[in-house]
């Protein structure tokens, strides 16, 4: 093998040594912002219950307030 040629193959494999290099940034960017995606899904999951337990408690508080209403009306 030539100079140029091993010149050439030199430059090929730094090429795909930085090509590697950046996938490995793309995927560590995306692990993070999958862990990032993750997080936020759990808090508003967990916002979603505590609403859910509000709109529960209203309605069930709702159906006495009339009982009592229809209670004190007999």
């Amino acid at each position: 093998m030539g100079t140029k040629e091993k010149e050439k193959v030199q430059d090929m494999n730094e090429q795909k040594g930085m090509e590697v290099e950046k996938g490995k940034e793309k995927a560590s960017e995306a692990g993070t912002e999958g862990v990032d995606l993750k997080k936020e899904l759990e808090e508003k999951t967990a916002e979603l219950e505590k609403c859910q337990d509000k709109v529960l408690r209203l309605a069930a508080e709702l159906e006495n307030f009339k009982k009592r209403i229809e209670r004190e009306k007999s």
